[in-house]
């Protein structure tokens, strides 16, 4: 059995275009996942970071996701202090 293996990464973080694990003896073999891209928090910050005045609402609208999701972002990023209070004020008319 060959596997054939496209944009890998080894253990010492050197990009590899392609490899090919040959040998009829593998028993086992492990894929570990890399985390996903950018995480909500970094989504929701460039939203805030782009326009000041966008609404959670519309945030979770645009990213596809729970207000409650975003408003639990919007306060890991305050906590970090990467956005004050201000930045992050502005509901939409159906959470008032």
């Amino acid at each position: 059995m060959n596997i054939f293996l496209e944009d890998c990464v080894d253990i010492d973080g050197r990009p590899s275009p392609a490899t090919v694990i040959m040998g009829g003896s593998i028993s086992h073999v492990s894929i570990l996942s890399l985390p996903a891209e950018d995480s909500l928090e970094e989504k929701v910050f460039q939203l805030i970071l782009n326009n000041k005045d966008i609404s959670i609402t519309e945030i979770a609208k645009i990213l596809n996701t729970k207000p409650s999701s975003v408003r639990s972002a919007i306060l890991r990023l305050k906590k970090k202090g990467l956005i004050s209070t201000n930045e992050s004020k502005r509901t939409s008319p159906e959470q008032k």
